[in-house]
This record gives C-alpha cells, structure tokens and sequence, in this order.
C-alpha cells in the first residue's frame, strides 16, 4: 500500500490536494488534472484578490505578500480538489448533455 501522508508545503503539497474528475482513466486523467489546475489557479486569483491586504493581517512588505499568495494558492486548489464548484467539469466539456 502506498504512502499515505499528506505533504504540508511546496508542490507537493498542492499534488496532494489536486484530485481528478470521476470517471477519467488513462490519458484523460492528465487531461483533467490540467482542467482541475486551471480551476485551482481561476480560484487562486479570485481568493487573493478578496484576502484582506492589511499588515496587521499577513504582515507588511514582500513576506506578507507571499504569505497571502501561498494562502491563495493553497485555498484554490482545495476548493478545486473538492470538484463542488464544476469549473474544470464545464472547461473540459464532460457538464455537456
């Protein structure tokens, strides 16, 4: 059985949480980790921009902005592991009828 532990930091972090779409097998799944990283990177966007950008927050200067960026980063790609919000499903087509 594999390794089951959970990274805490760094790339391999952000592989731990990336899941993939159901149903995929073979070369879709590389197809749908990259719609997944899409979604994780839309929301990362959108959740850095709503982050507050006090000092009293994330500290002052380049240190706080990387702080909040790595917190960005980290919240969009669980949201997008999740699949609750269907953005890689409608980019890659498989929400189509």
């Amino acid at each position: 059985m594999g390794d089951t532990r959970i990274p805490t930091s760094g790339k391999a972090f952000g592989n731990a949480l990336a899941g993939r779409l159901p149903g995929a097998s073979g070369g879709a799944q590389a197809a749908n980790r990259a719609y997944q990283d899409f979604e994780a990177t839309l929301l990362s966007t959108m959740l850095e921009s709503a982050l507050p950008k006090g000092k009293a927050t994330f500290g002052k200067g380049l240190p706080g902005e990387m702080a909040r960026s790595a917190l960005a980063r980290q919240l969009g790609a669980a949201v997008a592991s999740h699949g609750s919000l269907g953005i890689a499903r409608q980019v890659s087509g498989a929400g189509k009828k």
